[in-house]
């Protein structure tokens, strides 16, 4: 028998001999925040449990939360799986100290990964966490997708989703009017400017044809001399 296939065992015997009145204890200890599941026990602590999916359609996704051990002995996570789809537990033994805590993301020391992950981003999905002493924790999450601070927590290799606002058409479509808007102005602008320096420049033409004063006298100086 292969150690992964004897430890999955192990896991599903826990779960069947766990007392009903630790689930439902569990669940009723569940409150959800803006950063995740919260589950709180008198022996144990999940702070932010959530599934970050990875690329769409790869089936992969990883489990991100933080256990915390309120106990004064020693605890183990045997199992993570959502659905009944067991997650990929690394490294395979997972010890909680006393009054300690594991944060369980990627890029981190412990991960927990998925590789037949079908549910959707946007919806909430069961997941358990089976511990050597403190039982079975039942409890559920949402899936989000692999952007802003769950970038980093996404399975490794997920392709970063592009998140920068997109213009609507009709938006891009004010902007170039506007920009025509402003393109037909200015021309228009510069075309006036044109056009009234060159009005100033055909009216200053007969102005300069007009007789100078001095050229006048000398007119009348010769007529005055041929009269002579």
């Amino acid at each position: 028998m292969s150690n992964s296939f004897g430890r999955r065992v192990a896991i599903l015997a826990i779960a069947a001999v766990v007392p009903i009145s630790l689930v439902s204890c569990a669940t009723e200890s569940t409150q959800t925040t803006n950063t995740g599941t919260r589950v709180v026990e008198s022996n144990y602590q999940i702070e932010n449990a959530t599934i970050v999916a990875g690329n769409p359609g790869s089936g992969k996704a990883s489990f991100l939360g933080t256990v915390v051990n309120l106990s004064g002995e020693e605890d183990e996570i045997l199992g993570i799986s959502s659905d009944g789809i067991e997650a990929t537990v690394d490294p395979d033994k997972v010890v909680v100290e006393p009054k300690g805590s594991v944060k369980i993301q990627t890029g981190t020391e412990v991960t927990a990964n998925f590789a037949d992950f079908t549910a959707d981003t946007g919806t909430w999905v069961p997941v358990s966490i089976v511990f050597r002493k403190a039982g079975l924790s039942n409890f559920e999450v949402l899936v989000v997708p692999p952007i802003g601070y769950y970038e980093e927590a996404a399975p490794e290799g997920t392709k970063p989703q592009d998140v920068e606002a997109v213009t609507p058409p009709e938006e891009e479509g004010d902007a170039g009017e506007l920009e025509g808007h402003n393109s037909g102005s200015t021309t228009s602008t510069g075309t006036e400017e044109e056009t009234d320096a060159t009005k100033l420049e055909e009216a200053g033409t007969p102005a300069s044809a007009t007789p100078n004063p001095s050229l006048s006298n000398e007119g009348d100086a010769g007529a005055l001399e041929s009269r002579g």
